[in-house]
């Protein structure tokens, strides 16, 4: 149910049979419940450098309101995948009647584990003076 005014009847019937019901015209739920938030994936994510970053985001569920995904609000660290570093993301969400969930928090780490790749095209340089070329590239002399 949800928060608001609902009529309540109560009926009772005894063992002869005999009736009575009692109405609460316009009686008032009140939603006292936090929804509950949680994360979609793990906590701690790890991600190497350069690689596409996907947020699995969240899932907030209320017992009055039912399904309120659509209200989290992400806030924290942008994820910057080509930079390495531990970046946290917050996720908060509040029900209908006001009431917040524990915020939940994500830590994505972007790490660098691959070595550097070197590719030498012999065909692309020109060797016009020794100088001019040793500040770029390393070359020993037999």
């Amino acid at each position: 149910m949800t928060e608001g005014g609902y009529d309540i009847i109560f009926t009772a019937t005894d063992l002869l049979g005999n009736n009575a019901s009692e109405t609460f015209e316009n009686a008032f739920m009140v939603d006292g419940t936090p929804p509950e938030l949680s994360l979609n994936g793990a906590a701690t994510i790890q991600l190497e450098c350069g690689d596409t970053w996907t947020d699995p985001g969240a899932t907030a569920i209320d017992a009055a309101a039912g399904d309120i995904s659509g209200d989290i609000v992400i806030g924290g660290d942008t994820v910057d995948p080509n930079t390495p570093g531990d970046y946290t993301i917050t996720y908060d969400v509040s029900d209908p009647a006001g009431m917040s969930a524990p915020q939940v928090t994500r830590t994505v780490q972007v790490r660098d584990t691959q070595g550097p790749v070197i590719t030498v095209d012999p065909t692309s340089d020109t060797l016009e003076c020794w100088h001019q070329l040793q500040s770029e590239r390393r070359y020993h002399r037999r």
